[in-house]
This record gives structure tokens, sequence and C-alpha cells, in this order.
């Protein structure tokens, strides 16, 4: 899986890191590594899992979305 996630700050990105890394830690997936860690696109790397996570504007330039475009999606928004 490909999880793509945005904050609004630095703040919120670092913070929805350490989140994320806790709740899957709690369902047993450990993280294997971290890149970007305290900067506007941070990926981790949980084996079958890959979590991006970047700030708004980060996530505009980039678009991977468009990269990975035949893929399946799933909207979660809270």
């Amino acid at each position: 899986y490909l999880v793509i996630a945005s904050g609004n700050s630095e703040r919120q990105v670092n913070t929805l890191v350490d989140e994320v890394e806790e709740q899957f830690a709690k369902e047993g997936l450990l993280v294997k590594s971290i890149e970007g860690k305290n900067s506007e696109w941070i990926l981790m790397d949980f084996g079958d899992v890959i979590v991006n996570i970047f700030t708004k504007e980060m996530r505009e330039k980039y678009n991977i979305e468009k990269v990975w475009g035949d893929c399946s999606f799933l909207d979660v928004e809270e």
C-alpha cells in the first residue's frame, strides 16, 4: 500500500509521522526506515506499506498521485 497524507506545516507533518509510527507499532508494524525527518516530505517504509507525509505545498509541487494515477485510490478525510 502507498499512503499519501499532508499537514499544514512542517510541525504538523512531524507530528503526523510520530502518530503514524505509534499507531502502526500498536498493530505490530514497525518502521524499517524514515527518510526526510524534519522536512516538508517524509517517507516512512513499513515494508508492505509506504507512507508519504507532505506539507500541502510539497504535495502539490510533487503531485505523486499523478505518478501513481493508474492505481486504485481510497480518499479519506477527517
